[in-house]
């Protein structure tokens, strides 16, 4: 492992600075100069950080060659944070009986059955941002990365938790706006914890202290959110949201229903994980395909192809339908590849080494950190030339070319393909 390329560290405090602030950003210049495969010291510990396909591929894949890793707890840190010091269903070791129990009670909650009977919300919630946005005006600048957060949390709040927050009604300072901003602010809060490990101790510090204020705001909002599904008693049969599933599940050691601690790290990392993520990635598609004339060409003409697009001759469209999703190849193709250009969660996860291994021609010790970091690792040389959802090559081959090549490759991958996002243990 010394032989690892790694960059200059002379002190211990520095080697954690380097990657303190915009970590992400400074992990991919490293991988940029140092190649797929370096080291770095993250205090007293060497983490090997891994952005080649073709290695993150033997450590992430279900088919691996070192069989399925677990994840490295000491790299969820900031996330357990959030989740009120504790494991949530994203942290839990995946061999432990905990996540199997919370995954499998989830699981019914994203069906294909349960998902079509969500879609008549998705649709709805989308109707009120576009009437919230015309009543802006045409002059009006909008932030849509902010009005995109406004529809997952409406959407969350529906399909996940029964509760609609009214977000895309208006785009103005409300219950939404407030629930908004604390999740930043905690998320935020969350990151400097997984940079800085030693934060909790540094109390003495004003911007600590007001991370712990920011902490402290989202736990109370999460605590509520419980506190108002309690209320409601117990969860109706045919109730399909996420929280039903949570309320039903019973603690294997005691057959009880779970506590409101036992509950609260669950819902906190779903309603986090599923607001930010979907609103970040709806931004960034709309960004992109705002930049390529030709591929919003093509999806405006498949919308209307479809029967879906506002035009002179045809001022109401009709409804997406669940069918529709599946005859949208090219906007599909525009979507995948935003989130292969910007993957949202874009530093990645981690793994530990659960014994001497062989990486790229280097010997990694046992209990080894290793950081997958997931935009190298899909905008890497090899990776772009095997992808089929570029917009160049997306315009050129067609939508329905392109998710044809797609599928061949999600079901051919090979360890020197770029790694799916579906091909890992636990899929998004």
């Amino acid at each position: 492992m010394d032989k690892l390329p790694h960059p200059p560290v002379s002190s211990f405090v520095r080697g954690v600075a380097k990657c303190g602030r915009d970590s992400h950003r400074k992990l991919t210049q490293y991988a940029a100069q140092y190649g797929g495969i370096y080291s770095i010291r993250f205090y007293h510990q060497k983490v090997v950080v891994l952005s080649d396909p073709t290695i993150v591929h033997q450590v992430l894949a279900r088919e691996g060659p070192f069989g399925l890793l677990d994840k490295a707890a000491a790299g969820y840190f900031g996330i357990d944070v959030l989740t009120f010091g504790r494991p949530s269903l994203l942290s839990h070791p995946t061999h432990s009986d905990a996540w199997r129990h919370v995954r499998k009670s989830v699981s019914p909650a994203f069906a294909t059955r349960n998902i079509k009977n969500g879609l008549p919300h998705v649709v709805s919630v989308a109707g009120q941002l576009v009437s919230a946005l015309k009543a802006l005006g045409p002059e009006a600048v909008v932030d849509m990365d902010r009005a995109a957060q406004r529809e997952s949390l409406d959407v969350i709040g529906r399909v996940g938790f029964g509760k609609d927050y009214g977000a895309t009604r208006c785009l103005g300072g409300d219950e939404a706006e407030s629930a908004l901003s604390t999740l930043q602010k905690g998320m935020v809060e969350a990151q400097k914890y997984l940079s800085s490990p030693l934060r909790p101790y540094l109390w003495f510090f004003p911007d600590v202290r007001k991370g712990r204020r920011d902490l402290n705001a989202f736990h109370s909002m999460i605590r509520v959110l419980l506190a108002e599904l309690r209320a409601r008693g117990p969860p109706a049969d045919d109730d399909t949201t996420i929280a039903a599933h949570l309320l039903r599940m019973r603690d294997p050691a005691t057959g009880l229903p779970l506590s409101d601690e036992q509950l609260l790290p669950e819902v906190s990392i779903i309603f986090a994980a599923g607001l930010e993520t979907t609103g970040h990635t709806i931004a960034w598609t709309l960004y992109l395909i705002s930049q390529h004339p030709e591929a919003e060409a093509r999806v405006v003409s498949e919308l209307d192809a479809a029967g879906l697009l506002v035009t002179g001759s045809c001022p109401h469209p009709r409804t997406l339908t669940f069918d529709d999703l599946g005859n949208l190849p090219y906007l599909s193709a525009c979507i995948k590849e935003s989130m292969r250009m910007y993957p949202v969660a874009a530093s990645g996860t981690s793994r530990e080494a659960p014994a001497p291994m062989l990486l790229g021609g280097y010997h990694i010790p046992k209990g080894t950190q290793l950081w997958s970091l997931a935009r190298m690792n899909y905008t890497a040389a090899l990776a772009l030339l095997l992808s089929s959802f570029s917009f160049r090559l997306a315009a050129e081959m067609g939508g329905e070319a392109g998710v044809r090549a797609s599928e061949c490759m999600s079901v051919t991958l090979q360890p020197s393909k770029g790694l799916l996002m579906h091909c890992i243990p636990r899929p998004c």
